[in-house]
């Protein structure tokens, strides 16, 4: 059956109330006249399951009873599918003030399931690859030269329907793939992200345009800085222009290689940055800060605010929750994941007028997820006792007494670290979060600028003094070779390797690093995304007016009436802590939030 409803005095109109009465699940979806959430109008809206699809044209029933069938299907214990549901969730939130609660996401199951492989996640390639359906998409551009009020094609209504026919037995086939793989918590997580996920890309956050473009100044002073001093080593090799300074392009690596090789007396094979930052030489300092300062000046002038921030003042990024194959968001239009740390970056992010930013973040997340999955009982001690777990691993590595670190005794924080001790906790750091993204030999020499001899001694010693995480990353390797993908335990996040070259040893190599990293990092990104479902249920609990705004790798940022600021700031703090205990219940977790005008880093 299909129903074409146009008239709230149609048969097909009364009938989808009766129908609705006992469904338990259904599918959604939603035609616009484009894809912009802010600027398009719902043009029909599709209800139905494989035997029957409504399809209600929006402007013909007009908003009132458009918002009445939205209520309708809107009871908690009504399954709703969606395909890309973010979009269709926002459309509705935009255009009718409707949250739909209980919402799946065939696109999402998809992602998960095929973590690592690139594949296309359309409706189209799921629809002919798990149920051996065939559709075209071709009538979708039609609906973008359809104005709000036009009547629709026979095709279009057909398209229409076909949307909305199969995402029920999709649905169930991707759920039945997920369940066979205990995927069902992270779905269940994933799932209840996305309305979180929209809601902050409706929010956006408000930007202070004055001070965003004064960086330029700071940038372009940067950039000067750094051109003078790379003049001061390259002036004995070039040719000198009219003004005095040396005939090159900085930005040409053609041009630069030789003379670099020259400048440091070494065979030097690219000016690619991830290459020449070990080189320990101050013309390639220089080098890397001309570069920075040059982007800065590109990336975040006159051009940022012109093409990101709207009407309202603020920035709606686009979010993807699934951005990163460990399930870390990326964000795009423009990128906020990628803000510099800098506070002089993070200041122009403020709150409204009688609004505070609440800043929080998780306190050494991945160590005190590695400390959890390892077991291993110094790190756990470590961290359940305040000790400052670099200094500890650096204790252990260098057999050193631990007090020996701090300047006044019992106080176990980096802050009260002598300054004699900066650099070999710095290599204790580097070492800990090396051994969390499966940093072997090679690197750990580059990164610390030792010998390979001399870090393969430290890590020797490291895994010697820390045996919990030596056996974690053996099984993990182990598991990875068998498998052939990368998994993380605590939520059961997979990264598919099987399409790799398993001859080729970089590329192993580079899988064996992921399948190191993934069970932190994976339960990273779940941890915090829990931790955003949990505020945003508390902030409607509590009848706060507050709204989550950002969320950037393992901090989070809610803006919040200034008046209930710190109370929300407590909540926060709670919340993200509950996240990281449903996962780790053993190792305390510390969150200190911040509550300013401005983002605080």
């Amino acid at each position: 059956m299909q129903y074409y409803v146009y008239s709230d005095k149609s048969e097909e109109y009364n009938y989808f109330f009766q129908w609705i009465a006992d469904k338990t699940i259904i599918g959604v979806d939603t035609e616009t006249e484009g894809l912009d959430i802010f600027v398009s109008k719902m043009l029909l809206l599709q209800i139905g399951n494989t035997q029957d699809q409504f399809i209600f044209d929006a402007y013909k029933l007009g908003k009132e009873k458009i918002t009445l069938i939205l209520n309708t299907i809107n009871h908690p214990d009504i399954i709703k599918v969606f395909h890309n549901a973010k979009f269709d969730y926002s459309v509705i939130k935009l255009n009718y003030q409707i949250e739909l609660e209980n919402i799946r996401c065939t696109m999402i199951a998809d992602q998960l399931l095929t973590a690592g492989k690139k594949l296309s996640h359309s409706l189209k390639s799921l629809l002919d690859k798990y149920l051996n359906v065939k559709i075209s998409k071709e009538e979708r551009e039609g609906f973008t030269e359809i104005a709000f009020g036009d009547d629709f094609t026979e095709n279009q209504i057909t398209y229409a329907v076909v949307d909305v026919m199969y995402l029920i037995p999709l649905y169930n086939k991707l759920m039945e793939l997920i369940n066979e793989r205990d995927m069902t918590l992270l779905s269940e997580i994933e799932f209840h992200t996305i309305k979180v996920t929209a809601d902050m890309e409706i929010n956006g956050i408000k930007i202070d345009k004055n001070k965003w473009l004064q960086l330029k100044n700071d940038a372009y002073k940067k950039q000067i800085d750094a051109f003078n001093k790379l003049n001061e080593f390259f002036l004995p090799y070039c040719h000198i222009d009219l003004f005095g300074n040396p005939d090159i392009n900085y930005n040409s690596p053609t041009q630069l290689l030789p003379l670099l090789c020259k400048i440091t007396g070494q065979e030097l094979e690219s000016t690619n940055e991830n290459y020449i930052k070990y080189i320990d030489h101050p013309v390639i300092t220089a080098l890397i800060e001309y570069r920075k300062a040059t982007k800065l000046l590109t990336t975040y002038g006159q051009k940022f605010i012109d093409e990101n921030v709207q009407a309202d003042g603020r920035i709606h990024t686009q979010f993807n929750q699934l951005g990163a194959n460990t399930g870390r968001f990326s964000s795009k239009n423009p990128n906020l994941q990628n803000i510099p740390h800098q506070q002089i970056y993070r200041d122009p992010f403020i709150a409204e007028d009688g609004y505070k930013l609440i800043c929080a973040d998780y306190s050494g997340q991945e160590m005190a997820l590695l400390a959890y999955i390892s077991q291993e009982k110094n790190l756990i001690d470590a961290i359940n006792n305040d000790i400052d777990i670099h200094c500890m691993t650096a204790s252990l590595i260098y057999n050193i007494p631990l007090e020996e670190f701090f300047i006044e005794p019992g106080n176990y924080s980096k802050d009260n670290l002598r300054p004699d001790k900066k650099i070999i906790r710095n290599n204790a750091k580097s070492t800990n979060f090396g051994v969390v993204f499966g940093m072997g030999p090679k690197r750990l020499s580059e990164t610390l600028r030792i010998n390979i001899d001399e870090a393969k001694e430290i890590l020797n010693k490291y895994y010697e003094k820390l045996p919990g995480v030596d056996r974690l990353m053996k099984y993990l390797t182990a598991e990875f070779k068998k498998n052939k993908y990368a998994y993380s335990p605590l939520d059961g996040r997979r990264n598919d390797f099987s399409n790799i070259d398993w001859d080729n040893n970089k590329k192993v190599s580079h899988g064996i690093n992921a399948a190191k990293n993934l069970p932190m990092q994976g339960a990273a990104a779940s941890v915090t995304k829990l931790a955003l479902v949990y505020i945003d249920k508390k902030i409607k609990e509590m009848k706060l007016d507050a709204k989550i705004v950002l969320v950037v790798h393992d901090e989070i940022l809610v803006e919040v009436r200034e008046d209930q600021a710190e109370q929300a700031a407590k909540m926060v703090a709670e919340e993200m802590i509950r996240a990281f205990n449903f996962f780790c219940p053993t190792v305390i977790m510390r969150v200190k939030p911040e509550i300013s005008d401005h983002w605080v880093h």
